[in-house]
């Protein structure tokens, strides 16, 4: 895993690499940078891992304070 400035490289077993850039406003995070080094290995873009996010995101409304276990 290599960092240079705003990017960061991840070299993989398969002699592949893969370049991600974190935003300007964003902090530096290795972490988020390999995860999203990852995500971009597995699902070939950006755009189709928000894709699928998108499609599969569900949202569950949230216990009231207090309220019982049912």
């Amino acid at each position: 895993i290599l960092k240079s400035g705003i990017a960061t490289v991840v070299f993989w077993n398969d002699g592949s690499k893969t370049v991600v850039k974190r935003g300007a406003n964003e902090p530096d995070d290795a972490y988020a940078a390999f995860t999203a080094a990852l995500a971009k290995k597995v699902y070939g873009s950006n755009s189709k891992l928000k894709r699928l996010i998108t499609g599969k995101l569900v949202y569950q409304d949230s216990k009231k304070e207090g309220a019982e276990n049912e």
